[in-house]
């Protein structure tokens, strides 16, 4: 692949919408509705997309394996390559941005040449998924921070980023549901261990990003969804009236072309639920959501 220097290779980028936490906070729906807006493709969890869609060829929310989807196989066909090529693109992904090689790349220690690589397979992502949607403006929910601190480098001034961060009871109570297929449960200090893992990243990533962040919670987009709309219209320039109205009228919204994220994807189109269910924790659980809450008081999350 073709090196190019980042301020050039930003200039031709579509803008870049980020989603940022942890799992089970909410980030599918979030993307699903932001991918309402005019000129917003939503995209699911591109981080996966080399795995997921062109290794495995996965089910995207359309009902079609990803070969045979329209928009996918528009995307394949910007990034050209065999299947041991998208194993080895999957591979470069994960040494760059997983939560394993988080230190690495804080520190600045990736190598060049794998970084050289990293930053043009992602503008050739972008690029492709724009060329395929219409879309100017891409939303992608990977959640990952070192994908948010990976991509605010190398396109720099084309990314924004939501954090977005749930309650650890609220944690704690998702990751006791079962889910055979993607983000499986968790046990309590299963579950802590990860959130403290993600935590600090999540920190060390806010410390570190240059482009703008807006932070929210999952309680206050469950609670006043059309309020949270209107704190990210205002952040980002998106046009959410539609959505605004859809919520308040209770209607559906299609999911778009999503290969990986939350399982509700699978149904076409969602509706939105408002309020917040009781949380009832066993006594683990409990304990460890406690620890959970320190954690992220002493991070200031």
């Amino acid at each position: 692949m073709i090196a190019e220097t980042d301020a050039r290779a930003a200039e031709d980028q579509p803008r870049l919408l980020y989603i940022m936490g942890t799992a089970r906070s909410g980030t599918t729906v979030l993307q699903v509705l932001l991918g309402q807006s005019p000129g917003v493709s939503s995209a699911g969890e591109l981080s996966h997309i080399f795995r997921d869609g062109f290794v495995q060829d996965s089910e995207c929310s359309c009902g079609r394996r990803t070969s045979e989807c329209a928009f996918w196989t528009a995307v394949r066909e910007g990034l050209p390559g065999s299947r041991e090529e998208m194993e080895r693109r999957n591979r470069l992904v994960r040494s760059v941005e997983w939560h394993a090689a988080f230190p690495a790349l804080a520190a600045g220690m990736v190598p060049a040449g794998r970084w050289r690589s990293y930053c043009d397979l992602q503008r050739h992502l972008l690029r492709a998924v724009a060329r395929a949607s219409g879309a100017d403006t891409i939303v992608d929910d990977s959640i990952y921070p070192g994908r948010a601190l990976a991509l605010d480098r190398c396109l720099p001034g084309r990314v924004a980023v939501i954090c977005l961060l749930r309650s650890p009871g609220g944690l704690q109570s998702a990751f006791s549901r079962p889910n055979r297929d993607e983000q499986r449960p968790k046990s309590a200090f299963a579950a802590l261990a990860y959130y403290v893992w993600v935590a600090l990243s999540v920190r060390v990533t806010l410390w570190r990003l240059r482009g703008p962040v807006l932070r929210l919670t999952f309680e206050d987009l469950r609670r006043d969804p059309e309020g949270v709309m209107d704190r990210i219209e205002t952040w980002s320039g998106l046009d959410l009236g539609d959505v605004r109205r859809g919520l308040q009228v209770g209607e559906s919204f299609p999911v778009g072309h999503v290969v990986t994220g939350n399982r509700l994807r699978q149904r076409g189109a969602v509706r939105f639920q408002r309020g917040l269910e009781p949380v009832r924790l066993p006594l683990g659980r409990r304990l460890a959501s406690w620890l959970m809450l320190a954690v992220r008081w002493l991070l200031r999350l």
